[in-house]
């Protein structure tokens, strides 16, 4: 069996419109481990979950496509929404397993994650995965993307 390095995966929407990706199996670059132990020290409080960092998959990747590869086009994750029956719910009506992204100045999504528990007074925990570093959970601003726009939907059908 011959594996891949890099590549992108046959993933499409419900639609049934291709979805953009890639991975990256190649060994990481100079300075990624840095990059990652840097992220730990900014963000103590938050649970870095163990395991090496990856170009395999991105935030995205998580969210959308069960870890497997990377998706970087903002407007496939609004198609992935739209396509896919992603409902856009309150932060009121969070539940565990909703999905939140973050909205930069530009309306253009630079993260996303999936919420994995309710806190008192309206906040969340989310596990999300910091560029090519590693898994997070964290709170919902306690991130590299705390100055964005949060949205959160949920699959409904």
């Amino acid at each position: 069996m011959i594996v891949k390095i890099r590549g992108n995966l046959s993933t499409e929407t419900r639609l049934g419109n291709l979805i953009d990706n890639y991975f990256d199996r190649s060994d990481l670059v100079p300075g990624t481990l840095m990059r990652c132990e840097s992220l730990k020290a900014q963000y103590p409080r938050e649970d870095h979950r163990r395991g090496v960092p990856s170009t395999s998959y991105n935030c995205h990747g998580l969210s959308f496509a069960s870890r497997r590869t990377g998706i970087s086009d903002p407007t496939v994750v609004r198609s992935i929404l739209q396509e896919d029956d992603y409902v856009k719910v309150d932060r009121a009506r969070l539940l565990t397993g909703d999905t939140v992204i973050y909205v930069d100045d530009q309306g253009d999504i630079v993260h996303s994650g999936i919420v994995v528990e309710i806190l008192q007074l309206g906040g969340a925990k989310v596990v999300s995965k910091w560029g090519d570093c590693h898994e997070v959970i964290h709170s919902l601003s306690e991130c590299p993307y705390p100055n964005t726009v949060k949205e959160f939907y949920r699959v409904c059908k």
